[in-house]
């Protein structure tokens, strides 16, 4: 069965069940721009017309992830595939997409999971198996012994929407396989420049690791990782392992409606947001840009420094008793403008004033108390002297 497709960039799929009014979690879908998607076509009609696959890359060898664990009222999205790897954590949502689109894969968009995993969303089963077969690896480029043995895409041609009970073609297509490595041709200029440079830094790492295993004095093994650890500190910058992990590999495999959702307070945990912000990666361009600078080109420690202190709020910003004395005499005179209320002509002739309202001023954090009252005049500041009341008191009565 074909679910039908959404009309926003961002919608949360939701069908009537368990959720409120839903029987699966919500799920937000970031659609594939229009631009990335004429590309995958233009690059299935060049397969068609030279006879020719793409070139895909081999990742780092890694170990495969287990399959996910059929609970009981779980169903698996036969128009979704599940994506996961280390590459992830350093991509963003567009990067993401131009990397499905270079394979010609016809994806409608992309739910985020975790920093690491995602699913890829299509219009139908059969959109799903072409996108599976175009981005995993052929079993002649790579060894598959370890793997257990699954049918491959093609085979499972007749599968519709499945549910528990589970047969052994479900637990087929939940079976992850490897996935073509992030193609160089997709990085940018740092990371290009990283990348020639990874083959002399791993070398040295291999050189020194061969040093430490040969020598003649036996070192025991926690002191010989700390020096290796220490090695790889120096020798590998962070623009190094940033490519390291673009070179690990890729699983994909069907996904599940409920296991292969964003958890609850996810974005509490993502280190990308902890590294880029809230908003980081999200915003979907049709085109991706040439990002990064070398590093003689990004603002030195006193531009830095000037741009922090510019943008940092002044302590006198916050409280306006606490400036300057021709902003607080400004504050003062604003503070008589709103409240003065003038005495009515009975309080005048009277002498009365309102007890219940005392009439107060504001004044400063860093003034001393005042200590006015009706009988004494007081005198602020440090050594302050009452001054006795005055004997000539009532003598005009």
């Amino acid at each position: 069965m074909q679910e039908e497709a959404p009309s926003s960039p961002a919608l949360r799929e939701q069908s009537k069940g368990e959720y409120g009014e839903t029987d699966e979690p919500p799920r937000i879908l970031y659609e594939m721009p229009d631009e990335l998607a004429r590309d995958a076509a233009a690059e299935r009609v060049e397969e068609d017309v030279t006879h020719q696959e793409p070139a895909q890359e081999i990742p780092e060898p890694g170990s495969m992830p287990e399959r996910p664990p059929l609970e009981a009222g779980e169903k698996l999205r036969i128009e979704a595939l599940h994506l996961e790897g280390e590459p992830i954590s350093q991509l963003s949502t567009s990067r993401l997409m131009a990397y499905v689109a270079s394979t010609g894969s016809r994806a409608r968009g992309i739910e985020w999971i975790s920093d690491n995993r995602c699913v890829l969303v299509f219009d139908s089963y059969g959109d799903a198996l072409a996108g599976m077969q175009r981005i995993q690896l052929p079993r002649n480029e790579v060894d598959m012994e370890d793997e257990p043995a699954a049918p491959e895409p093609s085979e499972l041609a007749s599968v519709g929407t499945i549910e528990a009970p589970w047969n052994d073609a479900i637990h087929a297509l939940l079976t992850p396989r490897l996935a073509m490595a992030f193609p160089s041709e997709l990085y940018n200029m740092i990371e290009k420049q990283s990348l020639s440079e990874l083959p002399e830094a791993e070398k040295q790492l291999q050189e020194a690791r061969s040093r430490l295993e040969s020598g003649s004095e036996p070192v025991p093994e926690i002191y010989r990782d700390m020096e290796i650890e220490e090695l790889e500190r120096r020798t590998l910058t962070r623009d190094l392992k940033h490519v390291k992990q673009l070179r690990q590999s890729l699983w994909i495999r069907f996904a599940l409606a409920h296991h292969d959702t964003k958890a609850p307070r996810s974005a509490q945990r993502s280190n990308w947001y902890r590294q880029h912000g809230r908003g980081a990666g999200k915003d979907v361009v049709p085109r991706l840009l040439e990002v990064g600078e070398h590093a003689s080109q990004q603002p030195g420690r006193r531009d830095r420094r000037d741009i922090a202190r510019n943008a940092r709020p002044s302590y006198y910003d916050e409280d306006p008793y606490t400036r300057p004395r021709e902003s607080m005499r400004e504050a003062e005179n604003a503070w008589e403008e709103e409240d003065y209320r003038p005495r009515s002509l009975l309080d005048r002739i009277s002498g009365n004033r309102d007890e219940e309202e005392p009439v107060s001023r504001p004044r400063s954090r860093s003034a001393s108390p005042q200590r006015n009252t009706d009988r004494d005049s007081g005198i602020r500041g440090r050594g302050s002297v009452r001054a006795p009341r005055s004997r000539m008191h009532g003598w005009d009565d």
